[in-house]
Formats: C-alpha cells, structure tokens, sequence
C-alpha cells in the first residue's frame, strides 16, 4: 500500500547523534538536527510504503505509531495500545516513527465489534438496518449465535474512521435487546 492518507514525522524524543546515522539505513527515528537527514529518512519512509498491522486493525482516528524494523520491508502501522506494538517497541524503541492520519476521502478500514444481549425477534434485520442502511457501511462478515436466550455475536465490517465507529456503536447500543456493544481488539 502506498502512502497517501497517512502522514510521516520524526518521533522528536527519538534523536541520535551524527555518528549514529548509518548510510545504509536510514531508518525513522534518526534525526541529528541536520534537516537534509531528516528529510532523507522522512523520504526513505515514504518509498518503503507502510502496511496496516491486523493484529490491531487501526482505522483513521486511532492514535497510531509506525514500526520500521528493517530496510527492506514496509513500516507496520499500529494501535499505540496495541500489544504486539509495544512488545516490538521494547526491542526497537529506536525505530518508531510518530504518524498521524491525513484527511481520507473514500478510504475504508476494516473493523470488529461484539455485540451481546437478550435475544429477541428481528435482532438482526435491526443490526443490519443501522449498519447498512442508516450508516452506509458495507458488513465483511456477520456471524450471531443464541444460547439459553443471550444473543453473542461479532460483525466485521469496513469503516471511514473512529468518528463512524463509535456512532454506530452508540445506535446499536440504543437497540432494544443489546446490552453491551464494543470494538473489538
């Protein structure tokens, strides 16, 4: 994926002095002050590209942080919440890079929620309604399970950012039946 919707910047706690700066990498996080290296690395960045991480799924809005942990493979965008992230930034503390997220236009994410209640009739086609219909959202997979009376399920679906997320966490929360409606991890 290239980049375009994300923006790259040094992480400014993360300076090295001159010496430091390797030739051959170039890598996020090491600035001297000379603007030509922070440039260099700002641009070696952006032609390595990114990829989103899926262990974490970060949708526009999310804090994120990028992850370069080596010069051939892209930066791993994350969660700044996100365990795998930190168990990486204890071994590359020194190869984070802070992005923030550009303004996106038709962009989606992929996203996850879980979803618990009381069973009732037409609990779905009133899921489907708000998600589709209300919402615009296309749904990737949709997967509700009833036991003893107590609906549990989980909707994959494509979202914009954490703006349409938690709207649409906050109307199907208003649904008569669900109790508990979250993101999911």
């Amino acid at each position: 994926m290239k980049p375009g919707w994300l923006n790259f910047m040094i992480h400014p706690m993360r300076k090295t002095h001159k010496d430091e700066v390797s030739h051959k990498d170039p890598g996020p996080g090491l600035v001297n002050g000379d603007p030509k290296t922070e440039l260099s690395a700002v641009r070696s960045m952006h032609q390595l590209g990114y990829e989103i991480s899926t262990c974490c799924n970060p949708i526009p809005g999310d804090e994120i942080i990028g992850l370069y942990l080596s010069p051939d493979k892209p930066i791993q965008i994350h969660r700044t919440k996100c365990t795998k992230a930190l168990k990486l930034m204890a071994s590359y503390g020194n190869r984070v890079v802070k992005i923030d997220w550009k303004n996106q236009e038709s962009i989606s994410f992929q996203a996850g929620i879980k979803i618990s209640g009381l069973d009732k009739f037409g609990m779905i086609r009133d899921i489907s309604k708000i998600i589709s219909n209300e919402l615009n959202l296309n749904i990737k997979s949709f997967h509700l399970e009833v036991k003893n009376g107590l609906t549990e399920g989980e909707v994959i679906l494509y979202v914009r950012d954490t703006d349409t997320l938690n709207q649409l966490l906050s109307d199907l929360h208003k649904i008569d039946g669900i109790k508990k409606v979250a993101r999911m991890d």
